[in-house]
């Protein structure tokens, strides 16, 4: 809804949401402060050793949500290191 300029984007909580959810996505896609770890194997997105990807999936539909998102609206992501394109995103999810 903020990213539809249906919500004021500037307001508590969403203007906190919205910076708490691309930092996650930043993180996802490995371009953040504190990126989540790859496996060494093959590089595959994980959160906790002894779960069944259930974490992943869910960060990973996430990301690609929010790529289309960003293809619709004609914009990147901010990112710590960087900006990131919506073709950078979908390029993450993709092998994973």
């Amino acid at each position: 809804l903020v990213l539809e300029g249906k919500l004021d984007d500037y307001i508590e909580p969403w203007s906190t949401y919205w910076a708490n959810a691309e930092e996650f996505i930043c993180n996802c896609a490995q371009k953040g402060r504190r990126n989540f770890p790859l496996t060494d194997s093959g590089g595959l997105l994980y959160f906790k050793e002894w779960n069944n990807l259930q974490y992943t999936t869910s960060s990973l539909f996430l990301v690609m949500v929010y790529s289309e998102i960003l293809t619709k609206t004609g914009a990147n992501l901010a990112c710590y290191s960087g900006e990131v394109s919506p073709g950078d995103l979908y390029n993450f999810v993709q092998p994973q």
